[in-house]
């Protein structure tokens, strides 16, 4: 089952060749990142600026990114959870 990802961030409406605008079926045309993955960069900064890294080779550890990236989404789907209520 696919996640909820909240819709695009910054949707825009389609327009033809002459500018008028078209919305398809969903109402908005092209929408970039998801909400899910706006939430999570912004949550990712908080959680970066939160947690001090000690040294660039603690970054650097494939463990600890994922770690990081698991918790910014963790954070993203909590938002998205909140949101829907």
């Amino acid at each position: 089952m696919k996640k909820e990802d909240g819709g695009p961030a910054y949707p825009q409406p389609l327009t033809d060749n002459h500018g008028s605008m078209d919305y398809p079926s969903n109402g908005w045309g092209l929408g970039g990142m998801s909400l899910r993955d706006y939430m999570a960069s912004a949550a990712l900064t908080g959680i970066l600026n939160y947690f001090p890294v000690v040294s660039r080779e603690d970054l650097d550890s494939t463990e600890r990114q994922k770690r990081l990236a698991k918790h910014a989404y963790d954070m993203a789907d909590a938002m998205i959870a909140e949101r829907a209520k």
